[in-house]
């Protein structure tokens, strides 16, 4: 739980690749979980300021966690830790999945964007669908 920054992202979905391309890294605060419902709340910059996101995830009776953005469901599949980084993937809709890393520090670890790279194929991504994001975060 706690302060989280994401900085490489791995999308099926060319649509979502386009604007994970455009992002630099940026911050995610985790709540604890309270009664099988935590909060996400992301700062992300775009190209007018940063902008504030909060998502709610409830836990299903299958035991995983979903939110229902607009008309979007999206449900987290799986959660890696690795030290002081974090591997999730999601699945939006049943239509395309996103794979993350997360890390407690700003500095990319060469070594564990390897294993996310390595992971992300064996999960099914290719190459030119793994994004390591801009260093700079932009949004605090």
């Amino acid at each position: 739980m706690g302060r989280w920054i994401t900085f490489a992202i791995a999308c099926n979905s060319i649509s979502c690749l386009e604007q994970i391309r455009s992002l630099s890294a940026f911050i995610a605060e985790v709540s604890q979980p309270e009664e099988d419902v935590f909060s996400i709340l992301v700062l992300i910059h775009m190209p007018d300021g940063c902008k504030n996101v909060t998502y709610q995830l409830k836990k299903g009776e299958d035991g995983k966690y979903r939110f229902l953005f607009d008309e979007t469901v999206v449900t987290v599949e799986s959660m890696k830790v690795q030290d002081e980084y974090v591997m999730s993937t999601i699945n939006v809709n049943n239509e395309f999945k996103t794979t993350t890393l997360h890390g407690r520090k700003v500095t990319q670890d060469p070594e564990m964007l390897q294993k996310f790279k390595d992971e992300c194929k064996k999960l099914g991504y290719k190459e030119d669908e793994i994004v390591v994001l801009n260093p700079t975060v932009k949004c605090q």
